[in-house]
């Protein structure tokens, strides 16, 4: 079943992309902490939807789960992040 859904997407594959991206040493110790408290965040939402602790479906909830990821300093890994991808093609 995996396979035959994976045939219905191969059309849209990118011409390219980045496999892994490579951060400087500095921006590696940037991202470093944020990245585990980030990963470590969406481990325990996770759980607690998927255990029914908080409703996914509820609005207010959702929006109170994306604030506390934005409030991981998001903004700043997703900007280191994107200048890593820019190095990585040549940007």
């Amino acid at each position: 079943m995996n396979a035959q859904a994976a045939l219905l997407y191969k059309d849209f594959e990118p011409d390219e992309y980045i496999g892994k991206l490579i951060y400087s040493p500095s921006e590696e110790a940037r991202i470093h902490d944020t990245r585990i408290y980030i990963e470590n965040r969406v481990k325990e939402a996770i759980i607690s939807f998927i255990t029914g602790e908080r409703d996914i479906y509820d609005d207010i909830v959702w929006n109170e789960y994306i604030n506390e990821i934005y409030a991981l300093e998001l903004a700043e890994f997703v900007d280191i992040a994107q200048t890593a991808y820019n190095r990585s093609i040549g940007n």
